[in-house]
């Protein structure tokens, strides 16, 4: 008897459609939005950073399918989002956790070089939080292979926006 499970492409694409309908699918922009920014508010308002990486590796392992929690296509596995955002990024790792921890921390850099700016120049909440968005936005897409978003083609309630400086002063 044939197992449909083994290699079977047919199955194998109607479990991809299948995690599509599933909370936490990690194909979602907005949960993978949701992801990326909570991380980086973890990592901001945290007293020191001195966690990142053990952070960062978590939450590789839930871009790379290894959380049930998370239903996922194919995309979310190894070999494939981490190769993507390893051409994206320029991490040269084999190890597709460190790839995509690595990509985190660029992510977590490109937030703390805004904090900077932010704080050397006095600016206030209108001023940096569509920056921050946009930062967030740029690596949501890239963990989703998908070319970036606007900031006007995906709708993010307002309530879920950063609302206050995440960068310690």
């Amino acid at each position: 008897m044939i197992n449909p499970k083994d290699n079977n492409r047919f199955y194998n694409e109607a479990q991809d459609v299948l995690a599509t309908t599933q909370p936490n699918y990690l194909g979602d922009f907005k949960l993978v939005h949701f992801l990326l920014r909570n991380f980086a508010a973890d990592i901001l308002t945290a007293p020191n950073i001195d966690k990142i990486e053990e952070k960062a590796r978590t939450l590789a392992d839930i871009f790379l399918g290894k959380d049930e929690r998370y239903p996922h296509s194919g995309w979310n596995t190894p070999g494939q989002i981490d190769v993507y955002l390893s051409q994206q990024e320029g991490v040269d790792s084999e190890d597709s956790q460190e790839v995509i921890a690595g990509v985190l921390v660029s992510m977590i850099t490109e937030l703390l070089e805004l904090g900077e700016i932010v704080h050397k120049n006095q600016l206030i909440e209108e001023q940096w939080q569509e920056a921050a968005l946009g930062i967030l936005h740029t690596y949501a897409s890239k963990f989703l292979g998908m070319p970036e978003y606007g900031l006007e083609d995906v709708s993010i309630p307002i309530s879920n926006r950063v609302k206050t400086s995440p960068f310690r002063k």
